[in-house]
């Protein structure tokens, strides 16, 4: 398996918010697990924004060796990353697992265009903990006002356990900036500012400001391979950084 080099990156550029920055998805385990060493909080909810469900099952041999590091009194960041480097897929789609397997996630919300056979409802590790799987097919789908959005207090009654879980838990909010770009004529384009804005939009119904606001963790994968390039994820990552999550610090 080709090996590849990570980093554990953070910046603050939303006021007092945290917001960690990197290339490949995976390295969102390694921010993940630092921050749980750092706060003490153990079992983030996450809700992460992608193109992709990232849901790609982990091999025996890497769930035993996360099993291993988890045991070890050497479960350092450096040596989580080094599972990560040789034993994950090159795919940026094994961090969500991983997660829950390490105990730093128990559910997941993703919101995603991606109706593939990746989805699952359960995952149960390696502890025997059954961890469930949420989704929605965009950030805009959550307030639908007509009240079939998740976090609409039109929700159906039956379906609300979803709903307490994101107003009671220690959320992580998660971002890969492909979430933002569209195929056509054989090439990934940015979206416009028109569809930004309508994704960033505030109104009298909660917005995805109100996610962020309650974020414990923010990451942020800049993913250039999946956005058509650099110069793509380099636009979406100015216009998120000075047009819309400044709006909240």
């Amino acid at each position: 398996m080709e090996r590849r080099c990570l980093n554990l990156n953070k910046v603050r550029f939303l006021g007092d918010k945290k917001v960690y920055l990197f290339f490949n998805h995976d390295e969102a385990l390694l921010c993940w697990y630092n921050e749980k060493k750092h706060s003490g909080i153990d079992n983030y909810f996450l809700i992460t924004i992608d193109n992709h469900l990232d849901l790609t099952e982990l091999d025996d041999e890497t769930k035993e060796a996360l099993k291993i590091f988890l045991d070890s009194d050497n479960n350092d960041i450096f040596t989580l990353r080094e599972i990560i480097e040789t034993k994950f897929r090159s795919t940026n789609s094994n961090f969500i697992f991983g997660a829950m397997e390490l105990g730093i996630v128990n559910d997941a919300l993703i919101l995603s265009p991606d109706d593939s056979n990746l989805r699952r409802e359960h995952y149960e590790d390696m502890r025997g903990i059954e961890h469930h799987i949420y989704y929605s097919s965009s950030i805009i789908s959550l307030w639908y006002p007509k009240g079939s959005g998740i976090l609409n207090n039109g929700y159906p009654k039956e379906n609300r356990a979803i709903q307490e879980r994101i107003k009671t838990s220690n959320l992580i909010v998660d971002i890969d900036l492909d979430y933002f770009t569209y195929y056509k004529d054989d090439k990934m384009h940015v979206l416009s500012l028109d569809n930004f804005d309508h994704i960033f939009r505030k109104t009298h119904y909660v917005s995805i400001y109100d996610l962020l606001e309650r974020a414990k963790v923010i990451t942020m994968a800049l993913e250039p391979q999946f956005c058509g390039g650099i110069k793509n994820c380099s636009k979406i990552l100015q216009l998120l950084a000075n047009k819309y999550l400044n709006e909240f610090s």
